[in-house]
This record gives C-alpha cells, sequence and structure tokens, in this order.
C-alpha cells in the first residue's frame, strides 16, 4: 500500500513537473513593420502599429499548449525620437509642429490622422495622447500602408513618406508565463 502510494505520487509529481516544464504557448502578431526615417542628425521620426484590442485564444490544450493571435486591427504610434538613444524624452526637440500625419492603406482612400500637433510622440487609441475615437486600421496580410508625415522640428521644415509592409511573427513562450498577463 503506502510503496504503491508514493511510487504513484512521484510519477505524478514528476509527469507534471513534465508538462509545466515542457508546456507553451504561442502568439501570432499580426501589424504593419515600423517605419524609420532620418529627420537630421539627431533626430528620427518611428511610426510603428500596435494590435487595437487583447488578443485571442484560437486552440487550446489545457496545462499543455495555448495558441494565441493578437487582433485583426491595429493602431499607430509616432515618435520623434533622438537617434541614438531610441527611447524615452528627445532632448534635441526644442519646437516642433507636426502640421500633418496622414496614410494609406491599398486601395481606401488616404486619411489624416494628426494636424497641427504640437509633442513629439502620439498614441493612437491611448487617452493620453488622443481624446478623439478614431478608428483602428484593418490587417491585411498582404497590405502596404503609405504614411506621409509633414512637419517641422526646430525651426526647419521636413516632409517624410514611407512604406510600411503587412507584418506577422509568431512568439513561442513558456506556458506559465500566461499566468502572468
Amino acid at each position: 500500500g503506502v510503496r504503491i502510494t508514493r511510487s504513484v505520487l512521484r510519477s505524478a509529481l514528476f509527469g507534471a513537473i513534465c508538462v509545466f516544464v515542457t508546456s507553451c504557448a504561442s502568439i501570432k502578431q499580426k501589424g504593419y513593420r515600423a517605419f524609420v526615417g532620418k529627420i537630421d542628425q539627431n533626430s528620427e521620426l518611428e511610426i510603428s502599429t500596435y494590435p487595437a484590442f487583447f488578443s485571442s485564444t484560437k486552440h487550446e490544450v489545457p496545462f499543455v499548449y495555448k495558441q494565441r493571435q493578437s487582433h485583426e486591427k491595429v493602431f499607430f504610434q509616432l515618435s520623434v525620437r533622438d537617434r541614438k538613444k531610441k527611447i524615452g524624452p528627445n532632448e534635441h526637440v526644442d519646437s516642433i509642429l507636426i502640421r500633418e500625419f496622414s496614410y494609406k492603406l491599398d486601395e481606401l482612400p488616404r486619411k489624416t490622422l494628426l494636424s497641427n500637433y504640437r509633442e513629439y510622440f502620439w498614441m493612437q487609441g491611448n487617452p493620453n495622447y488622443e481624446k478623439r475615437d478614431l478608428p483602428p486600421i484593418p490587417y491585411r496580410p498582404s497590405g502596404v500602408i503609405l504614411v506621409e508625415v509633414d512637419l517641422n522640428l526646430n525651426g526647419k521644415d521636413f516632409l517624410l513618406r514611407g512604406k510600411m509592409p503587412a507584418s506577422a511573427k509568431t512568439l513561442v513562450y513558456p506556458l506559465a508565463m500566461e499566468s502572468l498577463r
């Protein structure tokens, strides 16, 4: 009796540890590749996208595997950043005016998202940066977004244009990380 119970407990514990260690999750992140354009020797413009809503579970085997997929729509994020440090405040911005930020997705008409904006950072869908309820941009697997930004930085005018092709990548991580989400 006791030997069998210990043996069964050991086997169950070993099995649980194996499942815990080998279980994994994956998420397919859909969006558009970031556009980075040089403004001057100190600053650059970065336009990127991020999911407009939470991801959803597409397939799951409890305690073994979970497959998630990001939402089918994205929001834009725009930053006039320091070319060297890439994140945080840009100390090279004394004055900025983004006269216009517009985009065009495939055959859809061009849309203007920003006009006369006076900050070096903007995030669509975030009430700290955008009070309007702007609709998200649809993800199209073979889509290309054309972006255009007309801005004045420190008294100098710049017009930047670029392409943001669709992008999808899959990240795999331990299933235990799901509990931290």
